[in-house]
């Protein structure tokens, strides 16, 4: 035991000498901690003042502050670069809007004629329809064209706007047809049409859903809300929709119907509530049954 306190005084001694030495190499400098103490005040005084917490985010915001700073000391040359590019950029959008118009009234051209053709066979055979194009003063997101689509469904009559002239019949036709040329030129995988078919009847429904067939044979899903017996007698599948209210909500259902179901489904269509056997022998005849 006192063998191994001896060590240890010897080597506590050993510390001792080390230190004395190493203090005698140290400038100890007021002025120079105060320094120090006074910058590190600093820098946590800025830390809090801007919320961060490192001398490296400190510096980021100074160079940010530096920028700005130098843009409002060179703010006229500034203005002039921007000026300059702002010109270039409104050039290069012009040229691409004029490239974009070219385009535009070229399609709109087959676009007529393609929907014309399709009216007259939904049952306007004196339709007229044309895209007009007028320019804006600036350029738009999509361009510097304001599209409007005119049209007149009887003879005599001054072509107008179609949201102005257009019954809800007619205005089911021709987004009928405007739909299938877009569904065509643009490929799309899927098209639901809710109630397209309103205000129209008849062999125009009829019409409509050859159309919509002719579409689905394109290799493009189409799906129908309808409630026309022959549009909803064309699909290849038939699915009911109907809603039920309870006691504390209404609930909406759809069901995919069997073939026996479809027919009496199509001829409840055809004569309502009540089923008569004529209207069961026209939905199979609407079936192809």
């Amino acid at each position: 035991m006192a063998e191994r306190l001896d060590s240890c005084r010897l080597e506590l001694q050993d510390i001792a000498d080390t230190l004395e030495q190493e203090g005698e190499t140290i400038d100890y400098d007021p002025e120079r901690l105060d320094l120090v103490q006074s910058r590190l005040n600093t820098l946590y005084s800025l830390e809090q003042k801007h919320h961060v917490s490192s001398s490296d985010q400190l510096i980021s915001i100074m160079e940010g502050l530096q920028e700005k700073l130098d843009m409002m000391d060179n703010s006229e040359a500034y203005l002039q670069e921007m000026e300059a590019a702002e010109r270039q950029a409104k050039t290069e959008v012009e040229r691409i809007a004029s490239e974009l118009t070219k385009i535009r009234s070229k399609a709109a051209q087959k676009v007529e004629t393609n929907i014309i053709k399709s009216l007259k066979q939904l049952g306007m055979p004196n339709v007229r329809f044309q895209v007009t194009f007028s320019s804006t003063e600036e350029p738009l997101p999509l361009g510097m064209d304001k599209v409007a689509f005119l049209f007149s469904a009887n003879l005599g009559a001054q072509m107008q706007n179609i949201a102005q002239v257009a019954s809800g019949g007619e205005m089911a036709r021709v987004m009928l047809s405007l739909k299938a040329i877009l569904s065509e030129a643009i490929s799309l995988p899927t098209i639901i049409f809710d109630e397209i078919d309103t205000g129209v009847s008849g062999h125009i429904a009829e019409s409509m859903a050859m159309i919509m067939k002719q579409m689905g044979l394109q290799g493009l899903q189409v799906i129908s809300i309808t409630h026309l017996p022959q549009i909803a007698a064309m699909g290849q599948h038939h699915y009911k929709v109907w809603k039920e209210d309870t006691a504390t909500a209404t609930l909406s259902h759809i069901s995919p119907l069997t073939k026996e179901e479809r027919i009496t489904e199509i001829a409840n269509m055809l004569s309502g509530s009540n089923v008569t056997p004529e209207a069961i022998n026209n939905a199979r005849a609407l079936l192809g049954l």
